[in-house]
């Protein structure tokens, strides 16, 4: 190696074990620069940084420098200036503004591009499957991506590629010279025989195909396997993938076929006698195309496979293009050893025409790949053409691979759960459309004493809830804590006699009081052993005393329902993963009453589990029960004040990777906090003006006064005291969690702001598509230029056939870019090309009958957006006159997807919080997240592909987010009307089935024609 040579890989992210096609050539490229170079001489940067985990820590542990997800990539880069004499950017990088970055920070540095594949490529093949009239715009967004990958090579000094016909392109339309690395194969430890192998495998990963092709591609495999069962009934079908649509799960129910993790494909292809991998475009099919070769299994492809794959190994008779003679083939290879045996050494030879002999090389993240400079081909001479001495280093210390862990994150959706039902033997309330029936009261309370009369449990499902509970092999025991101090006796007498009475009998109360309460609890500990006292009053004596598998802390004077902790049991018994598992909740009336439970007012029903609205305020409070290892696991008690207790332990146990369980019921019944309204008010909202002029600024919606809003739950304090140590806990929680941030209180009393810190000066691209109406384009572009505080931004106006006289001349004066889309109307498309033709660290989304009212929108959107864990951002739109348009977007709801006005709903709409989509009239997305799902589905033409787009996101891992501290006015509907195609409703229909998708950020036990009211 000469003399100081440091090579730093950029890549956007770094998923292994995965499926991907870009990301096995990622794998490739760095395995070969470590064994090439030797670690100490590579440097890798993951992009995003929610996409690193497992893979980053082996490499780590290799010795390569490995930096994850720094918000400032450009301040990062320009602290190691001059550092590294080659620099090696993949492909899916450069939707980053990487190029400037290195060419400020590493001047000499010199540069080298990987591509897998070419995006425009998989554009372009999806011309042959589209309407006529659809081809243009097609070529269009193909010719946009290869003129822009053609300026971005212009930066670079080579490129490496892992197909030749790509290599040859690159050379011709960059001028630069290029490589070529073919795909590397595992060499399996046992390939089993034909008799040994049963089964078949159906691929439903997800890829880079822009409209969601990946699903289609698994959808006629299934088909293809449901035809094949017809024939052999006992056929076993095992469907490979991660986070499967709703569609697909269905299918692959329908066929009882199993279920099995990316993490796992090695041994299911191994053990398997068959792969069926459908595929019409794109280049989804490419990394399970070359898992089967690895394992040297045969396969069953369309022809569109074999030729985005760039393998010379699928050819007549095993392509098919439609499910009934692939399944035929399929019977051909799964009935014939002959024929089998046959087309499994014509793999077995292609794959090992790319091994080479040689002992085993240790530190490859691969394990079992044998390599020397020979298997390496194009990455070695690329390197010494660039001056770098690349020869095989000797093996220097094992590199392990992490095996996969069961416990999901935290950051899972609750959804994903499997739960029991609330109640046996009764389905869920809310789940099905309400038609006809009795007329019942408005009045929310009124409202809800009808839901307890209709939904209270009778002493038979009590019954059946405890046997249910206790059915379970080891049935936990659940320690009630009350810190009850010198509480009135009466209110402890409460809380104690509901524990009492609970159905379900393995709990135990650890009580700690002082004064007159402990000659309650004494007598309490006469009647029942279960129940344990001591003095002192603290929360600490209290816990000191539990000895339960979960704790739950109670305060003096709360209740709970007699099934509460056999619901609590029941759900952890399904899922032994949860850390944490909370209820709804309800109060006791302000206005006094009966200490029973017919009086019960001021229903809290919440939606799943909500990292972010949990860090606005401690909305899971009452009924919270947390498993004792991991109340262990994060510290214990804290030493912190009463009033921060149940929100500080809250965030904690939230960070472990356990999972958080919601039970849609409420189960606790607070006491009555003569603080908190019957009922939160939604705020008065005031018209927007006219638009004729940008001088007319909007004022901002006014928000609500304290008095209007409800408290959030907490221990009794007085609400300054609680506002000042939750405060205190939540930067306790940023410091944990290496989170730049500060803490502020919110607008509503109980709700608090996390304010993210913005690293360096991130490049925010506005996109906006406009036709005609230049009286709206001019006032929202005006908007942003006159208010907006944020500097660092580009406006792109994507034209579609504008002809009026104005709009053409104030577009060709206009200081901003503007892009042509002469073609029919197709606004995913329109967005893709949009997005594509952007260098930017971040993208927003904008319609053009839009006008900024906040100055710092794009900040209050950019916090979030650069934060590695969130996909996308949305914002508070308000109709002209005043009233709230968006807070975020429910599915499964009324229609397909409806946008939300909470109508102050326990300040849900002013607070931050997660959503199921946001609307993409005003969205903010990374570009790394934004083209890794594959953009937005252009056969979603006009309507839903926003909220498509945000259940894909959801499905890759990450989070969406909801602020109403960006706020727009927005006509909707203004440029184009109200309309659809007919098309994208059935499409979006098939794909989702919202009717039977339950938001998990919208409770089972409300209406789904009216938001956010009861269903009785």
């Amino acid at each position: 190696m000469a003399p100081g040579a440091t090579v730093l890989v950029v890549t956007g992210h770094l998923v292994w074990p995965s499926l991907r096609a870009d990301d096995r050539f990622t794998r490739d490229v760095i395995d070969g620069l470590v064994c090439l170079l030797g670690p100490d001489a590579v440097d890798l940067a993951v992009l995003d940084g929610h996409a690193a985990g497992p893979a980053a820590d082996a490499l780590a542990a290799s010795g390569v420098e490995v930096t994850v997800g720094p918000a400032d990539w450009a301040g990062w880069l320009r602290s190691r200036w001059g550092r590294y004499s080659h620099v090696v950017v993949t492909g899916d990088a450069l939707r980053y503004p990487v190029i400037s970055w290195l060419g400020d920070s590493q001047p000499s540095a010199a540069k080298v591009g990987c591509f897998d594949h070419l995006a425009w490529r998989t554009v372009r093949s999806r011309t042959g499957f589209v309407d006529p009239d659809e081809v243009e715009g097609l070529d269009l967004l193909a010719g946009a991506e290869q003129r822009n990958l053609a300026v971005v090579l212009s930066g670079f000094d080579a490129a490496l590629c892992s197909a030749r016909v790509d290599a040859g392109w690159v050379a011709s339309a960059a001028g630069i010279p290029a490589y070529v690395m073919s795909p590397r194969f595992t060499v399996p430890k046992i390939d089993p025989s034909y008799a040994e192998r049963s089964g078949l495998v159906v691929f439903a990963s997800s890829g880079y195909d822009i409209s969601a092709g990946s699903e289609d591609a698994a959808l006629m495999s299934l088909e293809a396997a449901g035809r094949l069962r017809e024939a052999h009934p006992d056929v076993a079908v095992s469907v490979i993938g991660d986070r499967l649509s709703p569609r697909v799960k269905r299918a692959a129910a329908g066929l009882d076929a199993r279920l099995v993790a990316e993490a796992g494909v090695a041994g299911c292809l191994a053990s398997s006698r068959l792969v069926l991998l459908a595929g019409r475009y794109g280049t989804a099919t490419v990394g399970p195309l070359l898992a089967a070769v690895d394992a040297r299994t045969p396969v069953v492809a369309t022809s569109a496979v074999a030729a985005s794959a760039g393998v010379d190994l699928m050819a007549e008779p095993w392509c098919s293009d439609d499910g009934a003679s692939m399944s035929t083939i399929a019977r051909r290879l799964l009935d014939d050893e002959t024929t089998w045996v046959r087309y499994h050494d014509r793999v077995d030879s292609y794959a090992r025409r790319f091994e080479t002999p040689g002992a085993r090389d240790p530190r490859s993240l691969r394990g079992a790949v044998t390599l020397d400079a020979g298997a390496l081909g194009g990455l070695q001479s690329l390197l010494v053409d660039l001056g770098v001495d690349a020869h095989l280093r000797s093996p220097a210390g094992t590199v392990e691979k992490r095996p996969p862990t069961g416990a999901r994150s935290a950051g899972m959706e609750a959804s994903e759960m499997t739960a029991p039902p609330l109640r046996p033997g009764r389905s869920t309330p809310g789940l099905g459309d309400i038609d006809g029936g009795p007329a019942h009261p408005e009045d929310p309370d009124a409202r809800y004493r009808v839901w307890q009369a209709a939904h209270a449990p009778t002493p038979e499902d009590l019954d059946a809830i405890a046997a249910d509970a206790l059915r379970q092999e080891d049935p936990p025991t659940v320690s009630i804590v009350v810190a009850a101090g010198d509480a009135k006796p009466e209110s402890l007498a409460y809380t104690v006699e509901s524990v009492r009475t609970q159905v379900y009998p393995r709990w135990e109360l650890c009580i700690a009081a002082d004064g007159t309460a402990i000659d309650v609890a004494g007598a309490s500990r006469e009647k029942d052993e279960r129940i344990k006292v001591a003095s002192g009053g603290g929360l600490r004596e209290a816990y000191g005393l539990a000895s339960g598998d979960y704790v739950a802390f109670v305060e003096p004077g709360g209740l709970l329902q007699a099934h509460a902790l056999a619901q609590v049991a029941r759900w952890v018994g399904a899922d032994p993963a949860l850390d944490v598992v909370y209820s709804d909740d309800d109060t006791i009336p302000a206005s006094g009453g009966a200490r029973d439970r017919a009086a019960r007012a001021g229903v809290h029903v919440k939606p799943d589990w909500s990292p972010d609205l949990l860090m606005s305020t401690n909305y899971i409070a009452n009924l919270v029960v947390y498993k004792r290892s991991a109340l262990y696991a994060a510290g214990g008690i804290p030493e912190v004040e009463v009033s921060a207790f149940a929100y500080d332990v809250a965030l904690r146990v939230s960070e472990l990777p356990g999972r958080v369980g919601h039970i849609p019921e409420p189960l606790f019944t607070a006491p009555a906090r003569p603080t908190t309204p019957a009922r939160p008010t939604a705020p008065e909202k005031p018209t927007a003006p006219g638009r004729s002029t940008a001088a007319e600024k909007p004022t901002a919606p006014g928000r609500s006064t304290a008095a209007e809003k409800p408290l959030a739950p907490e221990m009794p304090a007085t609400p300054g005291e609680v506002a000042d140590s939750a405060v205190r806990a939540l930067g306790e929680a940023l410091e944990r969690r290496r989170v730049d941030g500060t803490v502020e209180p919110g607008t509503a009393p109980g709700t608090y702001r996390v304010r993210y810190h913005i690293a360096g000066a991130p490049k925010v691209s506005i996109i906006i598509p406009t036709h005609n109406g230049v009286e709206l384009l001019r006032a929202c572009v005006e908007s942003i230029l006159e208010r907006s505080t944020y500097l660092h931004y580009e406006i792109v106006v994507l034209d579609n056939r504008s002809d009026e006289a104005e709009t053409l001349e104030y577009l060709a004066r206009a200081p901003f870019r503007v892009l042509r889309y002469p073609h029919p109307f197709n606004y995913a498309r329109q967005m893709n090309l949009a997005a594509a033709s952007c260098q930017a660290d971040a993208l927003v989304f904008l319609n053009d009958d839009t006008v900024v009212i906040t100055p710092d929108w794009i900040e209050a959107m950019l916090e979030h957006a650069m934060r590695p864990e969130v996909g996308a951002v949305g914002c508070r739109l308000y109709y002209p006159d005043g009233r709230v348009q968006h807070e975020g977007i429910l599915s499964g709801t009324v229609g397909w997807a409806w946008n939300i006005d909470h109508r102050g709903y326990f300040s849900r709409g002013d607070v931050i919080r997660n959503a199921s989509s946001v609307t993409g009239a005003a969205t903010m997305t990374r570009p790394g997240v934004f083209f890794r799902v594959g953009g937005n589905d252009e056969d979603l033409r006009i309507a839903y592909n926003d909220v498509d787009l945000g259940q894909r996101i959801r499905q890759a891992g990450y989070r969406i987010v909801y602020t109403p501290y960006a706020e727009l006015f927005h006509c909707e509907g203004g440029t184009r009307g109200r309309w659809e195609h007919p098309h994208d409703g059935v499409r979006f229909g098939k794909r989702w089935e919202p009717r039977s998708h339950v938001d998990p950020y919208y409770s089972p036990l409300f209406e789904r024609d009216r938001p956010f009211v009861l269903a009785v």
